[in-house]
């Protein structure tokens, strides 16, 4: 398989330890803009917020201390980056990542 593909492939459900990998750094490449998106947002503190495809989980997370009188629920294809977003929101009591 050529690498393009593989990488493609990786970015829309990764797995493994390259997944992994792939996860830490798109949480790197991503935060500006995400930042940026919450703000667009403007999330109240009673709202509800569904995000698809969260990926590492920073994004979620900050949306939840965005809410703390809401909900926060998550929903990704990747069983390594749900993973991830798990341990990355311990400290979420009563938010759910499926």
């Amino acid at each position: 398989m050529r690498r393009p593909e593989f990488i493609a492939r990786q970015s829309s459900r990764p797995r493994g330890m390259i997944g992994r990998l792939l996860g830490h750094v798109m949480a790197i490449e991503t935060a500006s803009l995400n930042s940026e998106a919450l703000a667009l947002l403007a999330l109240q503190p009673s709202v509800r917020v569904l995000e698809v495809g969260f990926g590492h989980g920073r994004t979620i997370r900050l949306a939840a201390a965005q809410v703390p009188q809401g909900f926060v629920l998550g929903v990704d294809v990747s069983r390594d980056m749900v993973r991830m977003a798990q341990h990355r929101c311990l400290n979420l009591a009563g938010k759910g990542l499926v």
